[in-house]
């Protein structure tokens, strides 16, 4: 954590008495008196994006999920390109590089179990000042290379495109959100379409909202109860989240393990996170909703809420295993500490790493969105949220919800790894088919 964030932080809280679904947390955390943890991000000196509008000042624009498509021409795609433009073509005119000096890192967070004991942690992440040598163990991440000397498109245009053309679209042979919702009727339907898109593999990292909003964030989604209410006849939020994403990834996973983390109880609060499981990682989608269900009740909820050490424990796994993760935050509500988390997301921008955000519970979810459709200096777009209750509202039954919800929240993400494969954060990975040529190579089969 920044110094200058906590300051700016907590006199926010001084000037500004919380509101909505935060009065209760906060007002439960000033009752415990509890100290906030030692710091563990270092100030980065000269902070590249500091000049990145504060998020609840961007005036985002949000466009119906049926708009779209790739014939569409709408103002948010206007404004992927726009920031994808101004972040990269400084860089490209330079054509060198980011060391490990130039780019803002945050520290990796102290990680505790669930009994507590701080774990050791060998992060190779570990911030460092603006002088720091960079002969300390970090690699050096080239973000972006040059490009070969026959290379047909510039890096702007190009995500540019990836934005506007959705892979898993093309091979289903539709153009908006509602046709698909329409096509794919199973999981396992959801599963072979996202392999067709060009994803090969990918591996799961969750993580887990103990806050104490938890207790009361279900009094209009979940019946008065507590989000996390563990009871062999209700199937919690968490549960259905955990059950309905890892089913679709499943075919996908690579390591063999599943990390958990939980984060925002009394022990770690917003500085740090702990592993579910403390001996190993689990190894089947069966042991995460094990370990959950043993863990949780034992979990003393509080708060408050900051996804950064989740974030940075998520890049030192990518950076370790030197594959492509998912991250999959299951939250109940706004983020706290919104500069910390802003810069986490920026900066996993370096790695094989999506950041998939699916909220539970009442809400409210406008900071989510901002973060969903208007954070630039990202080369591409790593970040993607959707609103479980919502979604589950709208659908007929539990089937088709859980369809529903797979597609809306992994409908970017065979873009995202062919942009992953194309940027070089994966070594020797054959880059996948864009949406186009996967819709002209449909064509080009049906005209025959």
């Amino acid at each position: 954590m920044y110094v200058s964030d906590a300051l700016e932080y907590l006199g926010n809280q001084e000037a500004h008495s919380p509101t909505g679904a935060f009065v209760m947390e906060e007002e439960m955390l000033s009752s415990q008196g509890s100290q906030r943890r030692p710091e563990v991000f270092e100030r980065v000196e000269h902070d590249e994006h500091d000049d990145i509008t504060y998020a609840p000042e961007i005036q985002s624009v949000e466009i119906p999920p049926d708009q779209m498509s790739e014939n569409s021409e709408n103002l948010q795609e206007y404004f992927d390109r726009a920031a994808a433009e101004s972040a990269l073509e400084a860089k490209l005119r330079e054509m060198k590089p980011i060391s490990a000096q130039q780019a803002a890192r945050g520290q990796a967070p102290h990680i505790e179990s669930a009994s507590g004991h701080r774990a050791n942690s060998n992060s190779s992440l570990a911030s460092g000042r603006s002088k720091r040598s960079s002969s300390d163990g970090f690699p050096k991440m080239e973000l972006f290379a040059k490009p070969h000397e026959n290379c047909s498109f510039s890096f702007p245009n190009f995500i540019f495109q990836l934005r506007k053309q959705s892979s898993l679209l093309s091979v289903m042979g539709v153009t908006s959100m509602q046709e698909i919702l329409l096509t794919i009727d199973s999981l396992d339907t959801l599963s072979d379409a996202m392999r067709k898109a060009g994803l090969e593999n990918t591996n799961m990292i969750f993580g887990i909202d103990y806050t104490a909003s938890n207790k009361y964030q279900g009094e209009d989604s979940f019946g008065g109860r507590s989000l996390h209410t563990i009871h062999p006849n209700i199937t919690n939020p968490y549960q259905q989240v955990i059950t309905i994403l890892g089913r679709t990834l499943a075919p996908f996973a690579s390591t063999g393990c599943i990390p958990v983390y939980g984060f925002g109880d009394a022990k770690t609060g917003d500085w740090s996170v702990f592993p579910l499981k403390q001996d190993g990682e689990c190894r089947t989608l069966e042991e995460v909703l094990r370990v959950y269900n043993d863990v949780t009740p034992t979990v003393d909820l509080s708060g408050p809420t900051n996804f950064a050490p989740l974030i940075y424990q998520a890049m030192e796994i990518c950076q370790k295993a030197n594959d492509y993760h998912i991250l999959v935050i299951i939250a109940d509500g706004q983020v706290t500490n919104e500069r910390a988390t802003r810069r986490a997301i920026v900066q996993a921008c370096q790695y094989p790493l999506s950041i998939i955000v699916v909220g539970v519970g009442d809400g409210p979810w406008e900071m989510m969105r901002v973060f969903d459709e208007s954070l630039p200096k990202r080369p591409w777009d790593n970040f993607h949220f959707t609103e479980f209750h919502e979604i589950m509202r709208r659908a007929s039954g539990p089937s088709e919800g859980d369809v529903k919800l797979a597609v809306q929240s992994l409908l970017e993400i065979p873009d995202q790894y062919r942009c992953i494969c194309e940027l070089g954060l994966l070594k020797n990975r054959k880059i996948p088919p864009r949406g186009s040529e996967i819709r002209n190579e449909i064509l080009s089969k049906q005209s025959h």
